[in-house]
């Protein structure tokens, strides 16, 4: 492959034009050995991500911390859009979304209530009430935001 060849610090250029041209014919390993090559792991993650390639994302969020804000809403999109609501709910925790999170779990809780599976849906509200009275700051002197979480937390 002609990757293998060129000077990533001649080439530059040529090596950039080989990623992107790999990317939009969405071959994901060329792609992602030409952003290696050129030490581009923001444009790595977005690659991941765009071609969704979640485990490979994951392993390079763990590996490269500072790309989580990158990749954990985008995830938790996907694991909502696919049915996997308790898993987007950790998700959009770790990307720093609450409101997301507990959007998730009232959804459940709705869902569980029509479908009369009472036992869930009383989980899924006490898990949504806890939510709320996590995002409370400070409890002794609670702001305007804090009110309403703790207003929301007791219904």
């Amino acid at each position: 492959m002609i990757l293998k060849v060129l000077d990533d610090k001649k080439h530059i250029e040529e090596i950039k034009l080989c990623a992107q041209i790999f990317k939009e014919k969405e071959n994901h390993t060329y792609a992602k050995q030409a952003l290696l090559k050129l030490k581009d792991y923001k444009g790595l993650m977005a690659l991941h991500i765009e071609m969704q390639k979640w485990d490979e994302a994951l392993t390079h969020v763990q590996a490269h911390q500072e790309f989580s804000d990158m990749f954990y809403l985008p995830y938790a999109d996907w694991l909502s859009t696919n049915d996997w609501f308790e898993e987007a709910q950790e998700a959009y925790k770790k990307a720093r979304r609450p409101d997301m999170a507990i959007r998730i779990v009232g959804f459940l809780a709705q869902n569980a209530v029509i479908e009369k599976r009472f036992n869930d849906a009383a989980q899924y509200y006490f898990m949504m009430a806890t939510e709320y009275l996590s995002l409370v700051e400070k409890p002794d002197s609670p702001s305007a935001s804090d009110y309403k979480n703790i207003k929301s937390y007791e219904e």
